[in-house]
């Protein structure tokens, strides 16, 4: 379940550096987790948006064949932050997210975008496997196989004030059904 740090977050962020524009990945670096949908998808929300997104990745890389193909994929827009251990400093990241995108091709639960709503972070996610029950109605679902779609679902939080709140407010009651 979630941890009580994940609802408590207040906002502060400390010993960390990023930018003040940023959608968030957190999962390891693998051709399952699908991270280059999520790059191809900032790439369109970047020529979409008058303001510029980076996407901060945060976990481990999980063989060295994807990180070769993300590291030949990744621009400026991409941030590898790499794995954090401390649960403060992750909610922090959580917290100040534009959103949590996580477009995942397989997830047997999927606890990531579970934290990023329990820290008051829109989450963009996949329509696939357990996903869509776990988060409910308190996320955007995309086809994970269509940058495009992923990049509409981010756009759509980003532009739309009413969305993006009632998914926040959603997504904390949604996260605290798993304790």
């Amino acid at each position: 379940g979630i941890e009580p740090e994940f609802h408590e977050i207040n906002g502060d962020i400390v010993d960390i550096d990023v930018p003040d524009n940023y959608l968030l990945y957190v999962g390891a670096l693998s051709s399952t987790k699908n991270v280059d949908g999520a790059i191809n998808a900032i790439r369109t929300v970047n020529k979409m948006s008058d303001t510029t997104y980076k996407l901060v990745l945060v976990g481990p890389e999980a063989n060295s064949t994807h990180a070769a193909a993300l590291n030949a994929e990744a621009g400026d827009n991409i941030i590898k932050y790499g794995y954090v251990s401390s649960r403060r400093e992750l909610s922090g990241l959580y917290a100040h997210a534009t959103a949590f995108v996580f477009p995942s091709y397989y997830e047997s639960f999927g606890l990531p975008p579970l934290e990023a709503m329990a820290c008051g972070t829109p989450v963009i996610a996949s329509d696939r496997t357990a996903i869509p029950e776990i988060v409910g109605d308190a996320a955007v679902l995309v086809d994970p196989d269509d940058a495009e779609a992923i990049a509409q679902g981010i756009m759509s939080v980003i532009e739309d004030r009413e969305l993006r709140q009632s998914l926040i407010n959603a997504g904390r009651e949604q996260a605290h059904k798993y304790t």
